[in-house]
């Protein structure tokens, strides 16, 4: 399943979801140097370039799409999806979910940046064939990326491992569609 995200604008929040581009690889080392954001910690400008090179590849496989959080003409976080494959309860078999999951710059953080941008992609999300829930796994107590999910419709379901909880739910709003 190809993800083709076009550009998606949030017009209350002045938001433009955005494809990557190596001119935006300052904001990602940024975000990998930032203790409080949690995502791979990756040092140089070069690693940044070369995984945004990746986005696309990600994208036409149907594994990931990641896309930049722009506000004011500024990189000011990102939002994704990634496919993930889930054990069921019973341990029987497996389910594909789509796992949303987003991050912020400092100055950014506290303004509904991070629901807006999160809501958008997830409407968007399960507007497309085959995708009819998100999930996100959140560090254990990070009270800012839980109040998140719970603004957008998700619902803590139990753990995801030793030190995060696993969050479903259809997104609440309609926000994403078309």
């Amino acid at each position: 399943m190809e993800l083709t995200l076009p550009s998606l604008v949030v017009p209350a929040a002045g938001l433009t979801l955005r494809p990557w581009r190596p001119d935006d690889a300052p904001a990602l080392v940024a975000a990998w140097g930032d203790p409080d954001t949690v995502v791979p910690k990756v040092a140089d400008r070069d690693e940044a370039v070369r995984w945004i090179a990746a986005a696309p590849t990600r994208a036409a496989a149907g594994v990931a799409v990641d896309v930049a959080v722009e506000r004011d003409g500024a990189v000011v976080g990102e939002v994704g999806l990634a496919r993930l494959t889930l054990r069921v309860a019973d341990g029987a078999g497996r389910r594909v979910e789509w796992e949303i999951g987003w991050w912020l710059l400092p100055p950014a953080r506290g303004a509904g940046v991070a629901t807006a941008a999160a809501d958008r992609l997830a409407g968007w999300a399960v507007a497309q064939p085959g995708i009819e829930r998100v999930v996100a796994r959140i560090r254990s107590g990070h009270g800012a990326s839980e109040a998140v999910a719970r603004r957008i419709g998700l619902r803590r379901v139990g753990a995801a491992g030793p030190d995060r909880d696993l969050w479903v739910g259809p997104p609440s709003g309609c926000s994403g569609a078309g």
